[in-house]
């Protein structure tokens, strides 16, 4: 009897520990970040409008209107309708680090260099970086460095080889789901430049997103929030619609 109570103990005991070994400890940060990468990623194509709040320190704010397009996880394409002074300006994301922009004040299209890719992106407080931006894991590595009840947080320092993006991020990856909710934009020293977050949840055609991004320079207090709406997925852009023929037409 009592080796079969032995037996028992040992078993429990085996079983207790196996808890605390790889196959049930926390993901990676890497994997962590995979899964928030995969995700956005998922759909084929997609297209939604953005209507972006650019709020100077003063409280004076200037909206623009774009729609923007994307094709897998390398190809975007962004068109302002409005207000007038930035209608029928276009950009595109031909490939990763590859963008040029269409002025229609000059009809001329150039190249934005991967030195100019921390610019303003159209006086906001997003740069050609943050908006050429699909997978984390294409220009960072990630750390995971604390956690809370709610969410990982990751420390993501830029690549040797990694053609853009910010020295280093601070962000914040739910448990429950694969969303980031707070990036910290870090410079060279580590100190916080922008700080961004990402709510309003939403259900559309049966994929949550997220709708409301904001984005706040620490130094100035200048901020800049998109909404986005309109969203679809799935319609079968072409790949021939990502062109640099296509940045001075209209779809």
């Amino acid at each position: 009897m009592e080796g079969v109570m032995m037996k028992r103990v040992v078993f429990l005991a085996c079983l207790l520990a196996s808890f605390g070994s790889p196959l049930h400890a926390n993901p990676s940060a890497v994997e962590l970040l995979k899964r928030v990468d995969d995700y956005n990623n998922a759909p084929r194509d997609w297209e939604y409008a953005v209507d972006m709040v650019v709020k100077e320190a003063s409280g004076e704010e200037k909206p623009r209107r774009m729609i923007l397009y994307q094709r897998g996880d390398s190809q975007r394409l962004i068109r302002f309708i409005a207000p007038a002074d930035v209608k029928g300006m276009t950009i595109l994301m031909e490939d990763k680090g590859k963008i040029y922009i269409y002025l229609p004040t000059y009809k001329k299209i150039r190249r934005i260099s991967v030195s100019n890719l921390k610019q303003t992106f159209l006086g906001s407080d997003f740069t050609f970086d943050d908006m050429n931006l699909t997978r984390f894991l294409d220009y960072y590595d990630p750390e995971l460095i604390e956690e809370t009840p709610q969410e990982y947080i990751l420390l993501l320092k830029r690549k040797p080889k990694a053609k853009g993006g910010d020295p280093a991020m601070k962000v914040w990856v739910l448990k429950e789901k694969p969303f980031v909710t707070r990036l910290e934009h870090l410079d060279e020293a580590g100190n916080v430049e922008r700080i961004e977050t990402r709510e309003g949840f939403k259900v559309v055609q049966g994929r949550e997103v997220q709708t409301v991004i904001r984005m706040v320079t620490v130094k100035t207090g200048h901020e800049t929030t998109q909404y986005v709406g309109d969203i679809k997925f799935d319609q079968g852009l072409p790949a021939s619609f990502f062109s640099r023929r296509n940045l001075v037409k209209r779809r």
